[in-house]
């Protein structure tokens, strides 16, 4: 075994990378990082059944926004390659003919028919599944005949002993081999099983350490018979603990996005994503939640994963993006946002055009006040337009008449009008100015203010909306809340 570290994210391309997917990958490069090891990212795309061509560019995608480079791969290759596994048939079948000829391995013919009547079989007398080894002493007359027919290459599992399997999590386990059924090498349109080519691929590529999904520990006594029958020596094993819902059930789509470009496209930031998953499992101490992408890497031990399951929890991933939307500096998180709304604003800001510098007048009022990037339109859409839309019971304030909030609304122009220069501060104090001449409650105008100008209960401070808006554009909003107050049939 090679002494560096080489750990691999082997993904399927058979669609998007989930949550469970991701943090897989998030250990495995976190391990490599933390050793100046070497992370590699290969293509296992053997089930060509369920293989979906766009699926690898979809991964790509989803790693490298997730900040997980890879340093050996399809696209960049490496000493090791080629790194999609639908390249290395050659190898695969060069390993399964050596198996045959030492008699590890056997032809299988039982035709689908078969198999299902087999299952069908076993399950009415509650007997286990697998294989019942029907072809594992073919003779050589019966296999000539068969010699045009379809088959399966199956390993040839010992029928008495034991394979043990020691886990960096789990710790040792032993697995009868009496009940490991003669496994699946090659299918029958020549491609092999993730069992097979799993294994012969991680030996050829020299990976020291497998982290994977608790869900395949059931299987690793295949593997490493693989490994014994070809005299090879196998990885460590670190089988990572299952994911489950807030509901403590499996992880499913109704806890919430599955997919991680999904969350990308609700306005998790990277950053985020891979401080929460991280913690799925793993702990750097018993209180600390934000834990930046630095110091993850120094600080990363795998005796710190637990092998109890983990719990994603929405609400809490919600709040660790918060602090680090908090925490960006305004340029870059200005920068962030654009990015996210552009394709949107560009669309529908017709008024006002969405500009990198406008939004950057807005980003530091609504920083401290959303969890996702996709919250902010709430808050900010109201300065890219003028429609607004309201009721007369919501631009009058509470304990105050209709007549009295016209006097209020006009007097509030007059105020801004009188304002230089115009500046939140002195919008600030100028107002409240106002409503002491008024004996109204500071309350009582902002809120009627807030609903003429912004039509939103709830919006950014309003002194700065007010400066942002600027004065002319503020006082046409106050004077058509006026007018609506004034005449309000068909408004």
């Amino acid at each position: 075994m090679n002494d560096k570290i080489r750990v691999r994210f082997a993904p399927s391309p058979t669609g998007e990378l989930h949550l469970g997917n991701v943090r897989t990958a998030i250990f495995n490069w976190l391990f490599a990082k933390k050793n100046d090891g070497v992370f590699v990212l290969r293509i296992e795309d053997t089930d060509r059944n369920r293989y979906v061509e766009t699926a690898v560019e979809t991964i790509t995608n989803s790693l490298q926004w997730m900040g997980l480079n890879w340093d050996e791969g399809p696209d960049i290759g490496g000493e090791f390659g080629p790194y999609n596994q639908s390249e290395r048939l050659n190898l695969y079948n060069s390993i399964a003919e050596k198996l045959l000829l030492t008699n590890m391995a056997y032809k299988c013919y039982c035709t689908t028919e078969r198999l299902q009547q087999l299952r069908e079989t076993q399950t009415k007398n509650k007997q286990q599944i697998g294989y019942d080894g029907y072809c594992r002493n073919t003779s050589s007359n019966q296999k000539t005949n068969l010699e045009n027919s379809k088959f399966v290459l199956r390993f040839r599992v010992p029928q008495s002993g034991i394979t043990s399997l020691t886990d960096s999590i789990h710790g040792t386990k032993t697995f009868p081999n009496k009940l490991i059924d003669d496994f699946i090498l090659i299918k029958t349109d020549g491609y092999p099983t993730y069992h097979f080519a799993n294994v012969i691929d991680d030996h050829y590529m020299k990976i020291s350490h497998v982290l994977r999904a608790d869900e395949w520990l059931s299987s690793t006594p295949k593997h490493l018979l693989i490994y014994e029958s070809l005299e090879w020596k196998p990885p460590i094993y670190i089988h990572l603990p299952i994911i489950l819902g807030s509901d403590k059930s499996r992880l499913s789509k109704r806890h919430g996005a599955t997919s991680i470009m999904e969350y990308k496209a609700e306005g998790f930031l990277p950053d985020a994503m891979l401080n929460a998953l991280s913690l799925l499992g793993w702990a750097l101490d018993d209180k600390t939640t934000i834990i930046s992408r630095e110091e993850l890497t120094k600080k990363f031990e795998l005796d710190k994963i637990s092998k109890s399951p983990s719990m994603f929890d929405i609400e809490k991933l919600k709040w660790i993006n918060s602090q680090y939307i908090r925490t960006t500096d305004n340029q870059n998180l200005n920068s962030i946002l654009y990015s996210f709304l552009e394709n949107n604003y560009k669309e529908k800001s017709k008024d006002y055009p969405f500009t990198l510098k406008y939004l950057s007048q807005i980003t530091p009022l609504i920083k401290e006040r959303i969890n996702t990037l996709n919250e902010a339109d709430d808050w900010i859409n109201f300065f890219f337009h003028d429609c607004r839309k309201y009721t007369i019971e919501e631009l009058i304030p509470k304990n105050m008449t209709l007549e009295n909030t016209i006097l209020l609304l006009k007097q509030s122009i007059l105020t801004l009008q009188n304002t230089t220069p115009f500046n939140a501060e002195l919008i600030n104090n100028n107002l409240r100015t106002q409503a002491v001449s008024l004996d109204i409650s500071i309350r009582q105008l902002l809120g009627s203010l807030r609903m003429a100008i912004t039509a939103q209960k709830v919006a950014p401070p309003l002194f700065e909306t007010i400066e942002i808006l600027n004065k002319t554009r503020t006082i046409k909003l106050i004077e058509k809340a006026i007018d609506f107050l004034e005449n309000p049939v068909n408004k």
